[in-house]
């Protein structure tokens, strides 16, 4: 039915909307360069692998009618062109002839020709034209008046800026990430030896683009959060070896969330680092759980090893694998349903929170004991010596 239309099925993915997976924009101030040029660029981008489907967005593919107003005959007639064109709109556009109502709603009402008499460019020639204040109804028709011809027509003229754009894209065959991709464009742009001419400059964006921008933004938001956190751990904590033995968790979180990322072979996206950012926030609480667990037993800090072990072992280790365990089960059935989104965040995010009862019950425990317990004690043995000096 359609024999000139192109169908694209893309897989349901994730992360912020976005164009084709590889684009290339070249802004320029004259369209017949831009056409030319991204001409090139799409025949470099059709030969690289696991692309297809490369086009331009600025091309002169449309068909326009020209008309050409004889402007001698025209004002014979008492008509000229602004006239004629006002009239010509009316014609094919409609022109407004009233309102109806309906309930509250105002709806306007336009009159033209009907669709029959002006679907082709041979029912333009007999639309007949009246000079304003002719005292006879019988209008000149347009052959009589001026040249109708058809002439190819830009289309999809973008400007960004106040520059104009030629964009050349093209898709990526399925389960094909575009990063490899984009950079093997860039490759073959420079072998090509692809160059603009003065006053004109490209950039390559795309969806890989688009996704490190947002990425981008995402992370610049991390400072704040950083020094958000930083500060209320130290008013919880009164402490900054507690905090520094904390904030080590968060890395360790961020780096069992790449080591199970590797072991699974799913690839890194933007609801990765969505899930990434709620582990830490879970590693961290694991570990103030831990460490205010700790402090309130005096045989803890008094360095009694025994003691740490029954606290690791005891009513706080329970609350611990148990939520851990009912929450990782919880994505059991994310990760079976298949697809690109859910599974690599449930396997992550599960993964993630059962590599973290270690941190719980040996990093916590052993840096507590390390850092905090033998300073105390250090600080017990120094005071007396301090005191007979």
């Amino acid at each position: 039915m359609f024999p000139e239309a192109r169908i694209v099925v893309i897989s349901y993915g994730f992360g912020p909307p976005g164009a084709t997976p590889t684009e290339l924009q070249i802004f320029g101030p004259e369209l017949e360069v831009l056409e030319e040029y991204g001409r090139i660029a799409a025949g470099i981008l059709a030969n690289v692998p696991e692309v297809f489907g490369a086009d331009v967005s600025l091309h002169r593919d449309a068909v326009q009618v020209e008309v050409t107003v004889d402007d001698e005959t025209a004002n014979l007639v008492g008509l000229d062109a602004s006239a004629i064109a006002a009239q010509l709109d009316a014609t094919l556009s409609g022109q407004a002839g009233g309102f109806v109502v309906e309930g509250s709603e105002q709806l306007p009402i336009s009159v033209r020709f009907a669709e029959g008499a002006r679907s082709n460019v041979g029912d333009l020639s007999d639309f007949a034209f009246t000079a304003p204040g002719a005292e006879t109804p019988a209008g000149i028709p347009l052959a009589g008046l001026a040249a109708i011809d058809l002439v190819p027509a830009w289309v999809d003229i973008d400007r960004l800026d106040g520059e104009r754009i030629q964009t050349v894209s093209a898709n990526v065959t399925y389960q094909t990430i575009a990063a490899p991709v984009q950079a093997a464009f860039e490759r073959a742009l420079e072998e090509q030896g692809f160059e603009l001419p003065p006053g004109y400059r490209f950039a390559v964006t795309g969806a890989q683009e688009q996704r490190a921008d947002a990425v981008a933004r995402l992370m610049a938001q991390v400072t704040t959060l950083i020094l958000l956190a930083l500060t209320i751990l130290v008013l919880a904590f009164n402490s900054f070896r507690r905090m520094g033995v904390v904030l080590i968790t968060g890395v360790l979180t961020a780096g069992f969330a790449f080591l199970v990322l590797k072991l699974s072979g799913f690839a890194f996206g933007f609801i990765i680092i969505i899930g990434v950012m709620g582990l830490i926030g879970v590693g961290l609480n694991m570990s103030i759980v831990m460490i205010a667990a700790l402090d309130e037993d005096d045989a803890v800090r008094s360095s009694d090893v025994e003691r740490i072990i029954d606290v690791v072992c005891g009513p706080t280790a329970r609350h611990i694998w148990s939520t851990t365990i009912t929450t990782a089960g919880g994505f059991i059935p994310l990760m079976l349903i298949g697809g690109d989104l859910w599974p690599p965040f449930a396997v992550v995010f599960a993964g993630v929170l059962l590599l973290l009862t270690i941190v719980a019950y040996v990093y916590t425990p052993c840096m507590y004991r390390l850092v905090l317990v033998r300073r105390a004690r250090n600080r017990h043995a120094v005071g007396p010596t301090l005191a007979e000096v």
